[in-house]
């Protein structure tokens, strides 16, 4: 708390702390914080975040192998032949886990070491992408791009919340 305290930029504005004392937000919450949890490898430490991802593609592509077996179509995530891992998570961060950790974010500003975590793991997914498939200069190019957009939204996002912090900070009487 002390340390909230001497970064009130890591603290929900008002509004947050009122939208989340309603109970009928609860159960909102409740999912919010499950998907977090499903999630919660690509928050953590790369040699946690690689070892979960890895798994976690393993579980595709055996999925991928019993829908051949039954001669449906191959979801084209869950085909081990045409999917490169390290580019499928890099995919599955910016489809997935990107969005939802915006929105935590904005709901609890303390996330921020969560998010510094997934834009780290999701540059070394990418590296690791990169030296292996060798992807073509406009493949490259593009998921470049895109993280950069990512690292500006979180800039803008640091600069708006100590701007807010500090409004708040005002608003409350000594």
């Amino acid at each position: 708390l002390l340390d909230q305290m001497e970064h009130p930029e890591r603290l929900p504005p008002f509004e947050v702390v009122d939208f989340m004392a309603k109970p009928e937000n609860s159960a909102m919450l409740r999912r919010l914080f499950v998907h977090y949890c499903d999630q919660s490898n690509s928050f953590k430490a790369w040699h946690l975040c690689r070892k979960w991802g890895m798994l976690l593609l393993q579980e595709f592509w055996h999925q991928g192998d019993r829908e051949e077996e039954l001669g449906i179509p191959i979801n084209p995530l869950f085909d081990r032949n045409k999917v490169h891992g390290a580019r499928a998570m890099v995919s599955i961060l910016e489809g997935c886990v990107v969005p939802l950790c915006s929105v935590s974010r904005n709901l609890f500003p303390f996330f921020f070491k969560c998010e510094d975590y997934l834009l780290e793991n999701m540059s070394k997914w990418t590296r690791e992408w990169y030296s292996e498939a060798k992807p073509t200069r406009e493949e490259a190019q593009k998921v470049a791009e895109r993280r950069g957009n990512l690292r500006r939204a979180q800039r803008e996002r640091i600069d708006k919340l100590r701007r807010r912090a500090q409004k708040d900070k005002e608003r409350v009487p000594e």
